[in-house]
């Protein structure tokens, strides 16, 4: 076994079916498949770090290959810290590196990675002395965030640099020097205390890059990925925010209460483009070009128009009757623009809401919905998106789960910017 038995114990039912499922194949082949089946499972779950480091080894290095063999590590490290699993060994790895090869293995390349364990510490310590590494250059980013080695980038930074630092920057270093001591003193203690402590740094990337890297050293610390969410949300990070999401739902695979509150921050900040190969339902058509059969974009140009006519689809303009079958026209559909509803023939109540599931997502800012019967849950998935500027539901009959009419306030408060209500 790969994985540790403490950690198995702590994994969720069904993710620990996956992980034994893994491990089978894994006993199974010879070393040479060992990328093939991880990186398969990497497609559908987060992966911990066992399984990279167990990869990485299984690599046997032939100088004559140097280049192919340099490109596949690199592959793993770029994946892995997708995964949220970061090893700094892995950007001065050399130990097994031909003599013809005066380098070492930058997994990172120039990706500034701001952890505390200063990321460039290997050039600074054996760059000046051993051929094999090359001289770093210390910049005045190196400066701005504690880290384990900021005297002495200060130091090298005041010896190279052509003109005394500035007072601004001399600030910044003595409140991260202060910082840095306080910040190790709390990793072992409360993670709260910890937390908020990078938080003081106030720097985005380095909350983002320590949470990250102690995440993957322990993937089972719900209360990190919970703190993370939030402070992701907070500051407007929605990219990361839905990415963090996916990779925890990708990992905590029972928690359906958590995948809910993912699936409806991915309708009010996404879509994004996810790499995973299971999306969920709320997840397709993160890239619409690439995924156009599963996902449907429609832009401002979009007219949802249903009268007794022909169907017709011309410049992004939707036109069908009320007899047509919205399964047919519709698969996890966005919808923008203009929805408008009205003299339909035959009259059809429930039209909209039989459309409604087949869509994925609507940000359209003209609505017209006329004599329409509808869920008070099928209007706010319309309207929730905030930016309707005209909404016309002319006798429509608008109900809660309970069958009550719902009062004009509730409906309001959707609809920030609305000019026109009728």
């Amino acid at each position: 076994m790969i994985l540790p038995d403490k950690f198995r114990d702590r994994c969720s039912p069904t993710y620990l079916k996956a992980i034994d499922k893994l491990e089978l194949n894994l006993d199974n082949i010879n070393i040479h498949e060992t990328g093939q089946v991880i990186s398969s499972f990497a497609k559908n779950y987060l992966t911990p770090k066992q399984y990279w480091e167990f990869w990485l080894s299984s690599f046997e290095f032939d100088a004559i290959f140097h280049e192919e063999f340099e490109e596949s590590c690199l592959k793993i490290a770029k994946t892995a810290y997708f995964h949220l699993y970061y090893n700094k060994e892995w950007n001065e790895w050399n130990e097994n590196w031909s003599h013809e090869h005066n380098d070492s293995l930058q997994a990172y390349g120039e990706n500034c990675v701001k952890v505390i364990n200063f990321q460039n510490k290997h050039y600074l310590e054996r760059g000046f002395f051993k051929k094999d590494y090359q001289n770093y250059v210390v910049t005045e980013k190196d400066l701005q965030y504690p880290h384990d080695f900021l005297k002495e980038c200060f130091h090298e930074f005041e010896s190279e640099a052509s003109c005394l630092p500035s007072k601004k920057l001399i600030k910044r270093y003595n409140e991260m020097l202060e910082l840095y001591p306080r910040i190790k003193a709390a990793e072992s203690d409360d993670i709260e205390k910890w937390f908020q402590l990078l938080v003081e740094v106030d720097d985005v990337d380095f909350v983002k890059d320590n949470v990250e890297c102690r995440l993957g050293q322990d993937l089972l610390d719900v209360q990190l990925w919970k703190l993370y969410l939030a402070f992701l949300k907070e500051n407007k990070q929605y990219k990361t925010l839905l990415e963090t999401y996916s990779k925890y739902c990708r990992f905590f695979l029972d928690d359906k209460e958590m995948l809910e509150e993912y699936k409806q921050e991915m309708i009010e900040h996404g879509p994004i483009k996810l790499e995973w190969e299971n999306l969920f339902d709320f997840e397709l058509g993160n890239n619409s070009e690439e995924e156009k059969e599963n996902f449907l974009t429609i832009d401002t140009k979009l007219k949802l128009a249903f009268f007794d006519k022909k169907i017709t689809f011309k410049n992004e303009r939707l036109t069908l009757q009320s007899s047509s079958k919205p399964e047919i026209f519709f698969k996890n559909t966005f919808l923008t623009g203009v929805i408008n509803i009205e003299n339909l023939n035959p009259y059809k109540s429930n039209f909209i809401s039989s459309i409604i599931p087949f869509l994925y997502r609507c940000e359209a800012k003209h609505i017209s919905l006329e004599k329409q019967n509808l869920a008070f849950n099928e209007l706010k998935f319309l309207i929730q998106h905030g930016n309707v500027v005209d909404l016309r539901i002319d006798g429509c009959e608008i109900k809660d789960e309970k069958d009550e009419y719902i009062a004009l306030e509730d409906i309001i408060k959707y609809l920030q910017n609305v000019e026109i209500l009728t």
